[in-house]
């Protein structure tokens, strides 16, 4: 019957293989979004601090950072829970690499970042680097970009950024992050207190959420006991600013802290979660048109093949045998049909890829 009737049997089985093909793509974009820093080692026990602040008269302004006072806040507060924590501050400086100038992003962040994030090291010593004020950690990709070579330990560049200008040594190479994390970084350097001193705020004013910190848990570290206790830290540690003192009695009523999974930051940025509700939609709705478009053809024909069901039940065929051979015949045309919608996934991959 499919040689028979070649175009009915392409549009049917075409068809279907592009809405499965394209509702499978759909389930890849989704999984890969719903799987960011999954990779970790340990990613349970790693976890995001927030902060969330009230102005009067406004509503609550919710950040993904918080003050940099905070990292030691919450190993002092939590000593039982938290093993250790670190600090990334995101900078535009001025690098220059020989006769050539770059602007480029880096990360200002602590040591124990090389404790928390396994990041896989391809030159040098990564913890060293950071506990060094005057070194800075390249990844793979930049070193090629800055050197045309991975060998660039003991190479020295220059950063300029705010009124201060200083020179660097590479300590550390390390291979590019994988796409799908929310703390992708080209250049690491220390956080270095010291070189804010136009900025103090940003590391002694609970209200200036300028650092972006994570910490993990200890083995036997209980996020729930945390969670219950931040109102408890804010308490201790927040107090009412002078210019906000007439509306506002305590820290509590305006300022609140709260942890989130490393795992959910990618998904709690603004539409994430709706996007991938609204893109499943979609795929189910794809799928749904395709199974109309093939039971609409299907029941089209099977009008074409009344004599051959008559000449079969004339010849002895029963109820039963009839209904296994037309469920029989429609399973192994969607089953061709996944099979050619998964490799027009496959051929379409490297583009969509390009374009998403």
């Amino acid at each position: 019957n499919l040689f028979k009737n070649k175009l009915y049997s392409a549009i049917n089985i075409l068809g279907l293989a592009v809405g499965l093909g394209a509702c499978l793509m759909l389930i890849l974009f989704i999984i890969d979004e719903s799987h960011y820093d999954q990779f970790w080692t340990d990613a349970d026990n790693i976890y995001r601090i927030e902060s969330s602040i009230k102005s009067p008269g406004n509503d609550p302004w919710a950040n993904g950072n918080v003050s940099g006072k905070a990292k030691q806040a919450l190993l002092n507060y939590f000593s039982e829970e938290v093993s250790t924590a670190t600090r990334f501050v995101e900078e535009y400086p001025i690098i220059t690499v020989g006769e050539n100038v770059f602007e480029e992003p880096i990360y200002l962040t602590d040591p124990a970042t090389a404790d928390i994030f396994d990041i896989e090291v391809l030159a040098g010593d990564l913890r060293q680097t950071l506990t060094d004020n005057r070194s800075i950690a390249l990844s793979q990709e930049l070193a090629i970009k800055y050197y045309g070579s991975t060998d660039v330990i003991g190479q020295v560049l220059t950063i300029a950024q705010s009124n201060s200008k200083h020179d660097y040594r590479v300590g550390a190479v390390y291979k590019k992050l994988p796409r799908n994390t929310v703390i992708s970084f080209n250049a690491l350097i220390k956080l270095n207190e010291d070189d804010f001193t136009e900025q103090p705020w940003m590391f002694n004013n609970w209200l200036a959420p300028r650092t972006t910190t994570y910490f993990k848990l200890k083995p036997a570290g209980d996020i729930e006991n945390i969670n219950q206790h931040l109102v408890s830290l804010v308490s201790d540690n927040v107090a009412v600013p002078d210019y906000w003192a007439d509306n506002y009695s305590i820290a509590t009523e305006f300022f609140s802290l709260a942890t989130l999974p490393i795992q959910d930051v990618y998904l709690n940025y603004p539409n994430k979660k709706s996007n991938l509700i609204l893109f499943a939609a979609i795929a189910v709705l794809i799928v749904v048109i395709a199974c109309i478009n093939f039971t609409n053809l299907s029941i089209a024909r099977s009008t074409r093949r009344a004599r051959e069901v008559a000449m079969r039940k004339v010849v002895g065929a029963s109820q039963k045998q009839l209904i296994i051979q037309f469920l029989g015949e429609t399973l192994f045309i969607a089953l061709i049909a996944l099979v050619v919608g998964v490799a027009l996934a496959e051929l379409l991959m490297p583009a969509y890829n390009n374009f998403l």
